[in-house]
């Protein structure tokens, strides 16, 4: 894997808030264009590969909070070399929680820190699961007004 771009810092000064108060957070950056070729094994049969990869790497201090109860996160590579991270973290009353995030890679490598307020996640169609019950989106829409933003996924 090569890198085109320089790597992302998300969050502001370097910690991604993930709920309210001191080491309630994480740090995270992300290599989002790579360059990648390589070989896959499957099944006994090999298979040249080659394309662009994004890596993620992130560490906390903290796990969710009691009312998070889980979160719905995006990695999207633009055809116009720019990339989008969002997540939505989910509450237990069904609510988006305020510290949901993401950030705006442009085509030259900047990034724009998103807060929760200027993006929207909106799923549709479920899929329950026979095994446990539960249930997934289908499909999303994801908007982000001030950056022309309006993705169908």
């Amino acid at each position: 894997m090569t890198s085109t771009k320089p790597p992302v810092i998300h969050g502001e000064n370097g910690v991604s808030q993930k709920a309210e108060g001191a080491g309630r957070g994480s740090h995270y950056i992300s290599f989002t264009r790579l360059l990648t070729n390589g070989t896959v094994m499957l099944e006994g049969k090999q298979y040249n590969v080659e394309g662009q990869s994004w890596m993620d790497h992130e560490f906390f201090t903290h796990q969710l909070e009691p009312q998070q109860v889980g979160w719905d996160w995006f990695s999207i590579q633009l055809q116009n070399n720019c990339e989008l991270m969002l997540y939505r973290l989910r509450r237990q009353d069904g609510s988006v929680d305020p510290f949901s995030a993401g950030t705006f890679i442009d085509a030259q490598g900047r990034s724009r820190h998103l807060t929760a307020g200027e993006f929207q996640l909106i799923p549709s169609g479920i899929w329950t699961s026979p095994a446990t019950g539960a249930r997934y989106p289908l499909r999303w829409q994801i908007q982000v007004p001030a950056l022309n933003i309006d993705l169908n996924a």
